[in-house]
């Protein structure tokens, strides 16, 4: 029998061969660079598919094109800092 968990990850930063890896709120890890798919870099979403068996384990990583996608489309619609705005306190 094969137990698989899937996770989203988020390349947080690239540190010479290593990658910073966010796999949980506030928790990173360091992985070899060479394990990232081709084309991830810093903010690249990864779907990792993590499978056990009775004899292995495998780790697939895979660029998560559709969650980068979402979250784009929703950086779009946030609106954008007045450019007249001071900044300053905000009185309620």
């Amino acid at each position: 029998m094969v137990e698989s968990v899937r996770v989203t990850w988020i390349v947080d930063r690239l540190e010479g061969d290593w990658a910073v890896v966010e796999v949980d709120v506030g928790k990173t890890i360091e992985l070899p660079l060479a394990w990232l798919p081709p084309g991830a870099g810093e903010g690249t979403h990864l779907r990792v598919t993590h499978d056990v068996g009775a004899d292995f384990s495998s780790l697939v990583l895979r660029v998560d094109r559709e969650t980068a996608d979402r979250r784009a489309r929703q950086n779009r619609s946030l609106p954008k800092p007045g450019r007249g705005d001071p900044g300053g306190n905000v009185s309620l």
